[in-house]
């Protein structure tokens, strides 16, 4: 009698799902499990023991520093230098000198000037601060005393602080001579008493000698 094979089709509609070999799902939950345990044990491993459980720390909140608007720098003021003080004593104060004839061997004169503080003082035949002469050497000179202080040519205004300049910086060093003088010429002198006075040229005659003088001064502080 012949065998019939019968062969199973699976009713359609309903999908095949293949499953694996129950070797295949040991191998694998063995792997699953191997790898936990390997896990485990390196994350022991990065703690000894004795250590601190690690801290989660916190960055503190931010804080708003104010800067206050910078305060105007205040300097410190510097002194200027103190400058002399000047008290006028007189201004414009005319005298004369009268002189004398030609200077010669046989002809001689003199004329003495005191500085006061009211003012020039004209003495014939005397000294004093200033000395108008001509004697021996037969040449009319104005000499500023050595005891008196020194005296320097000044052109411009009357100003005390420009004869005291004047004086410093370039004085006469030696007697003044009627040869030299010219009208409107102003002549400093800076006495030994601080005081300080400007003459100014009004007048010269060559017959007699005579010069005319106006005079200003001031006291130095």
């Amino acid at each position: 009698m012949a065998s019939t094979l019968h062969t199973y089709a699976p009713p359609r509609g309903s999908p095949t799902r293949p499953t694996r070999p129950r070797r295949a799902r040991a191998a694998l939950a063995l792997w699953t499990g191997a790898a936990a345990v390997a896990l485990t044990a390196s994350a022991l491993a990065l703690v000894r023991p004795g250590d601190p459980a690690p801290v989660t720390t916190t960055p503190p909140p931010a804080v708003t520093v104010t800067i206050p608007a910078t305060a105007p720098v205040r300097t410190a003021a510097v002194p200027s230098p103190t400058l002399p003080e000047y008290e006028k004593e007189y201004e414009n104060v005319r005298f004369t000198l009268p002189g004398g004839p030609p200077c010669t061997d046989f002809s001689h004169f003199q004329d003495g000037i005191d500085l006061t503080p009211a003012g020039p003082k004209v003495t014939v035949g005397s000294n004093g601060d200033l000395v108008y002469d001509c004697y021996d050497d037969q040449v009319a000179k104005l000499t500023v005393w050595d005891v008196t202080g020194q005296e320097a040519l000044l052109d411009g205004p009357a100003d005390p602080a420009a004869c005291v300049d004047a004086v410093n910086l370039n004085p006469l060093g030696s007697s003044l001579t009627f040869a030299r003088m010219r009208t409107g010429m102003g002549l400093c002198v800076v006495t030994e008493d601080h005081q300080v006075v400007h003459l100014r040229l009004l007048r010269k005659s060559a017959a007699t000698h005579a010069l005319t003088w106006s005079a200003t001064a001031w006291a130095q502080g």
